[in-house]
């Protein structure tokens, strides 16, 4: 039982030491970082007062333009929300109508709710860079 214990704790550790984080600006220019912790990624925009937007999707899809994940893929959302506040979703990836120098990584609820607002929005040069840098 010990070495199922310190198993776990060495997979943890490692988990945690090897996650590759960058930071920078979205398009929205609030502090946003992605961080690639094994086969996913993870963006996560910081709001104000503690709240949050955070996406996560398998790390074969970051740099599409135009995707769906599903939570079966590993979708997961937290959309102007406590950190806490994860749960599984459908993750829509899309290219801006108006700018399409910027991809928006948008929750299900914010699609269905037409709110595309409640998303990440990224500029593809920024997203380039990161998967240059992570080796995507």
């Amino acid at each position: 039982m010990k070495k199922i214990f310190s198993m776990l704790f060495m997979v943890f550790v490692a988990s945690v030491l090897f996650a590759q984080t960058y930071s920078f600006k979205s398009a929205d220019k609030n502090p946003c970082k992605v961080t690639l912790n094994g086969e996913t990624i993870i963006i996560e925009e910081t709001l104000f007062g503690g709240y949050i937007n955070r996406i996560t999707i398998p790390k074969n899809k970051f740099t599409s333009t135009k995707a769906q994940v599903t939570s079966e893929e590993g979708g997961k959302s937290v959309i102007n929300n406590q950190p806490h506040m994860e749960s599984s979703d459908m993750i829509y990836i899309i290219e801006d109508s108006n700018n399409t120098s910027i991809v928006g990584y948008l929750s299900g609820r914010a699609v269905y709710q037409q709110k595309s607002i409640n998303g990440i929005w990224l500029y593809k040069k920024d997203i380039a860079t990161i998967a240059k840098k992570l080796k995507l």
